[in-house]
């Protein structure tokens, strides 16, 4: 930022801090972005209806109250986003203010500008004032004064960084590297260990041989990062041998009265380049003492170890024990991440192990506050405030995919699971090893895949421990059920508005294929939007509890292949583990109608989700991935002992696709006491005329990996006398006629049968002559389909001829989303989600981020438009848009 006088009645902008890391906090305890006022004239001025504002078109984005400022007075606002304006109590501003630089903007009430600080980067705990107070120069504070005046300026300017004569990457050959910067006078320092440069540090005088460092010995990997005996099955031993190594600098740039700028980069020298690994490259330098320090590192043992071996520095928690560190990400050699970012330890019980988990922070007080990448190359989304490098949890010394293979079986339930990718990770240049990037399951995460704000979000653990909001709503759940019988459908109708219950069968019937025994009572995590129900909401934001899927190293064969789930979800004591853990599902279990649904969701998944030759492909595949590291990885960390012990757990898991869902079933038909499992063969008459719906699926060729091309007949295996719930579904343009089963003709589209013994079931269609196509269909055979022309001035509601816009049932849809509705807004909006007419170009369609959308145009919601042409007798068409 750099400031541009424009003052008037004396009322200034004196000095601005963008990134608070432990210079002052505000009445929560909070450290936030400020702004400081100073009155530099003769009277009092009252500031109520003044504008503060980060953004030149919105000047008045945050208003003043009736504050009196007088002559020579300081009013310090913070910038935290909690909109405060008590004029009795500390204010704070709806925005905060971005570290890498973001105007600052005062107007007076008129609208005239009355102060500015243009775009600048404000380093942590950094402050850009005036000095002296109320005058035109600026300069950087080290001891920031907020609410006084300011004294002792530290710096007139930042420093540019320097740049690298080559790019950090994978080079095939020794090179020698060069350093450059802009100013002639500065000094440059640097480390090749990680360690913080200081002026102590080796001068640059000349290039830096760059070579490739693996036959050096190691050091880092040396250094136990746990106490177990080396025989332990987690014990840590030292790598069989050298680890391959990268080369790392660190500089510091130094000039009189300008702030010192830092620059870190990774340099890798193969034969190969990129392709000596399979997979994505992280690479973290860090000050050594940050991980390996007795006092403060946080990956080892250190000052908190007291004898057993899961107490150490690695088991403490909280931004006390986050550490500051650079990352890098290389994706096919090139680096595409190179930021400052905070890492902690992550997990639970797996923190003692000797490789662990960390989690990644970006902060502003780091520089940018999103890691902005698409990590996991499916376009969902592509910035990050967290993301985590597992090390596959409890599994760590047996397959090391465990968790991210079920959750990658699991995506297309829908449900809110965490993303797998593998990947290599250095550490201050030494081959650290597999970690698999995940998503933090947190606000952020539920920001992301939502749009839900941070006080708006309840999420709570295990028996309601609080994470986010509070644990009101769910305890007035519990209180619900424990003072009212289930068993009756009223009050089950009554608990569906608190939580959601097909999630909720989804949820239980994964953890039970899975054989997942460090669960309900453990692993558990819920959450909800705070608001009233609301059934017309889309999903998320309706005020009921949802379960999040995470930590599910115990599957696929972690655990004994014949583990009784049903058994253990219905445990009175919660297994010995306290009786909350399984409270809701036994006292669900005791309405018939959920029980039934229950067992029959259970049967669905295990029909298809689990089906042994998919749930075998996800295995092989995600195997493949990783194979190729496996022996470095058994190197480095001497687990598992073998590549042939590795071997060994894939073939376990692949035992466990083939044996485990007969288990279930004879599992279920044990607890609940039936007497055989059913083949139920589903039929149509003709594919291209409808599908059947049998519970929660729905048997359509669109999904190819769960039902193949051309599913029909399709059999499931169901349980007798257990009633399924049949759908006729007809296509577009077509009708259900009837059903056949057994002989039987039955005409209702839909009702709910109990079998017992094997079926075959057809559904009947036919074409619907008297169907009415919205859009009214572009007959193709008589003439060739052109849209060239589309208005601003448009009629509200109106469309193109034979097209129709539309919205969408999910927030940001992707091509799974159905149709909700059509639109019904103008077409000259210039903000928020809308439709435009473009003239000779058409139209346009933009969803923003903003939940509330425009009139006609549900926020977040826009999906498209949807063009009727008839293909009728037509073998090739012409369709200009």
């Amino acid at each position: 930022m750099s400031s541009i006088q424009l003052t008037a009645q004396g009322i200034v902008i004196n000095e601005v801090m963008a990134s608070n890391g432990i210079t002052i906090a505000d009445e929560d305890g909070d450290y936030e972005d400020w702004i400081e006022l100073f009155n530099s004239g003769e009277e009092m001025v009252n500031l109520g209806g003044w504008g503060l504002s980060d953004d030149y078109d919105r000047p008045f984005r945050w208003v003043l109250p009736a504050v009196e400022l007088h002559p020579g007075e300081y009013l310090l606002i913070w910038a935290s986003n909690k909109d405060r304006a008590d004029v009795d109590g500390e204010l704070h501003i709806n925005f905060a203010i971005s570290s890498s630089g973001e105007e600052v903007i005062l107007t007076r009430p008129d609208g005239e500008r009355m102060d500015e600080v243009e775009p600048r980067p404000i380093p942590r705990d950094l402050s850009w004032g005036r000095y002296p107070d109320g005058a035109e120069d600026w300069f950087y504070f080290e001891n920031a004064t907020p609410g006084a005046s300011n004294t002792d300026p530290s710096f007139r300017g930042l420093l540019e960084p320097p740049t690298f004569s080559h790019q950090p990457g994978f080079y095939s050959e020794p090179f020698m590297l060069e350093i450059n910067h802009a100013n002639p006078e500065v000094s440059i320092y640097y480390t090749l260990d990680g360690s913080t440069p200081t002026t102590d540090s080796d001068f640059y005088s000349g290039p830096i041989e760059i070579y490739n460092r693996s036959v050096e010995e190691n050091v880092y990997s040396m250094i136990p990062t746990n106490t177990w005996p080396t025989n332990h099955s987690r014990g840590w031993n030292p790598p069989a041998g050298l680890v391959k190594k990268g080369n790392i600098i660190r500089l510091k740039v130094i000039a009189e009265e300008l702030l010192p700028a830092e620059v870190s980069g990774t340099f890798f020298v193969f034969p190969n380049k990129e392709e000596e690994y399979p997979l994505p490259v992280f690479s973290i330098i860090t000050d050594p003492a940050n991980f390996f320090d007795d006092t403060i590192g946080i990956y080892v043992p250190g000052i908190n170890h007291s004898g057993d071996a899961g107490t150490g520095n690695f088991r403490q928690r909280g931004i006390e024990w986050e550490r500051p560190a650079h990352l890098s990400f290389f994706e096919q050699g090139e680096e595409v991440i190179s930021q400052e970012v905070g890492l902690r330890i992550h997990g639970g019980y797996t923190r003692r192990f000797p490789q662990k988990s960390l989690r990644v922070y970006a902060r502003s007080q780091y520089g940018n506050n999103t890691l902005d990448h698409d990590f996991f190359g499916d376009g969902l989304y592509d910035s990050y405030k967290r993301i985590l490098l597992r090390q596959s949890g409890n599994d760590w010394n047996f397959s090391m995919f465990r968790d991210g293979t079920i959750q990658d079986i699991w995506e297309h339930v829908g449900m809110e699971g965490q993303r797998f990718r593998s990947t290599i990770a250095f550490v201050n240049g030494e081959f650290w090893g597999l970690h698999h990037i995940r998503e933090r399951q947190d606000k952020h995460y539920l920001n992301r895949k939502f749009s839900l704000e941070e006080d708006e979000i309840d999420i709570l653990s295990r028996n309601m421990v609080v994470k986010e909001g509070d644990s009101l709503h769910y305890q007035a759940m519990i209180d619900f059920i424990e003072a009212n019988d289930l068993s009756s459908n009223e009050n089950l109708e009554q608990l569906a508005t608190m939580m959601d219950i097909e999630n909720f069968m989804d949820y239980y019937s994964l953890q039970c294929y899975c054989g997942n025994t460090d669960w309900p009572h453990n692993n558990i995590d819920y959450w909800r939007k705070r608001v009233d129900f609301d059934p017309d909401a889309p999903y998320g934001h309706d005020g009921r509890w949802r379960w999040l899927v995470y930590d599910l190293d115990r599957c696929l064969g972690y655990s004994n292949v014949n583990t009784n789930m049903i058994t253990w979800i219905n445990s009175p004591t919660g297994n010995d583990r306290g009786a909350w853990a399984t409270f809701v599902i036994r006292s669900l279990l005791e309405n018939q109608d959920f029980r039934n649904d229950f067992i029959n969701r259970m049967a669905d998944h295990l029909n298809t989700t689990f089906q042994e030759d998919r749930v075998r492909s996800y295995i092989d595949r995600n195997r493949n991935e990783i194979a190729g590291v496996m022996e470095e990885q058994i190197q480095r960390w001497r687990r598992p002992h073998t590549i042939n012990t590795w071997n060994a757990h894939v073939s376990n898991m692949r035992n466990f696709a083939q044996q485990r869902p007969d288990r279930v079933r004879n599992h279920i038909r044990s607890f609940f006491q039936i007497s055989n499992n059913i083949n139920l063969t589903l039929n149509v008459n003709d594919e291209d005329f409808g599908k059947i719906a049998i519970n929660s699926l729905i048997i359509d060729s669109e999904n190819e990996e769960l039902y193949n091309s051309s599913p029909y007949p399709w059999t499931g295996i169901y349980f007798h006398n257990v009633p399924v719930k049949l759908a006729a579904e007809p296509s577009s343009g077509y009708q259900f006629d009837y059903w056949t089963i057994a002989g039987d003709t039955i005409f209702d589209q839909q009702f709910q049968i109990a079998f017992q013994s094997p079926t075959e079931i057809i559904a009947h269609f036919s074409v619907d002559s008297t169907f009415d196509f919205f859009p009214e269909p572009w007959v193709v055979n008589e003439c060739a389909y052109v849209f060239d022309f589309w208005s601003a001035d448009a009629e509200v509601g109106s469309f193109p001829e034979n097209m129709a816009f539309v919205y969408m049932d999910k927030n940001e849809p992707g091509l799974d989303a159905g149709i909700e509705g059509f639109t019904d807004g103008v077409y000259f909006l210039d903000n928020r989600t809308r439709v435009n007419g473009l003239g000779e170009d058409g139209f346009s369609f933009i969803n923003t981020g903003n939940q509330d959308g425009n009139p006609g145009y549900p926020g977040l919601r826009l999906g498209g438009a949807l063009l009727g042409i008839s293909t009728l007798d037509t073998d090739e068409l012409f369709v200009r848009w």
